[in-house]
Order: C-alpha cells, then sequence, then structure tokens
C-alpha cells in the first residue's frame, strides 16, 4: 500500500513514521552501527534479527561510550514501540517519555517498520512512502 500524506494534521503514526531506518545485528560493533546511522542522520539504530525482528536499540550515547562494543552488550533491549495505526497523540506522549529522540515502529509480531521521530520530522513528513506488508495492511 503506498500513502500519500496530504495533510499535516494527520492522526496516525503511519503517516509521519520514517520507513527507511538504518538497523544493525546483535554481534555488530556499536561503533559501525552508529557510523552507518549517523551518515545518513540518525543517532539511534534498532538491532534486529534476520526477519526484522526488533532485539533491542542503540544509540549515540552507546557508540560513543564503547564502539567497541556490541550491540548486545549496549542496547536497550526493551525499547518503547509503537504501532502503525496509533494515534499520534498516544505517539507524540510517548516520545516525550523517550530518552532516545525517536520511537520504533513494529507490526504485532515485533517486526521493525520504521520510526517515529515527531510530526515535524522533515524525513517523514509529506512524502510518499511504501508501507511493508503486514497484518495491519492485509
Amino acid at each position: 500500500m503506498i500513502r500519500e500524506n496530504r495533510e499535516p494534521e494527520s492522526l496516525w503514526v503511519m503517516d509521519h513514521m520514517q520507513v527507511e531506518l538504518p538497523t544493525c545485528r546483535i554481534d555488530e560493533p556499536v561503533g559501525q552501527a552508529g557510523a552507518r546511522a549517523e551518515e545518513r542522520g540518525y543517532s539511534v539504530c534498532p538491532v534486529v534479527n534476520e526477519k526484522g525482528i526488533v532485539l533491542g536499540l542503540v544509540g549515540k550515547r552507546d557508540w560513543d561510550t564503547d564502539p567497541t562494543a556490541s550491540a548486545e552488550q549496549l542496547m536497550d533491549s526493551a525499547p518503547t514501540t509503537l504501532r502503525p495505526s496509533d494515534p499520534l497523540e498516544k505517539a507524540e506522549r510517548t516520545l516525550k517519555k523517550s530518552d532516545r529522540g525517536a520511537v520504533l515502529v513494529t507490526d504485532s509480531d515485533g517486526k521493525l517498520l520504521g520510526g517515529f521521530f515527531g510530526v515535524g520530522d522533515k524525513k517523514a513528513s509529506g512524502r510518499k512512502q511504501q508501507l511493508p506488508g503486514s497484518e495491519v495492511w492485509s
């Protein structure tokens, strides 16, 4: 399904999420993951398995602390997540509570669909997005 943001006032996470996040594997050094994330303008990097299931989240403070440590050693193993169908109001409240500046968006199986960085996020708002397949879109 392709969605086009027509109005910045859209009330759903799916219309304000960034779908092309850099990811890393659990055994990858966080310095490598961080370099890749920062190159693309991000300060977080979701840790996923081979099926795209979220295992954790690493961020700038992690790769700045010990760039040679593995993602497994430093990741937040229980990051807060949202669903694409969550209301924008809930997403904004959740983001304000987050100390990472982002909240991951997953399907009900924990598969990474994207990240929510806020309504004013220039990367996500006002552009067409190809949303990954999941039961939400079936």
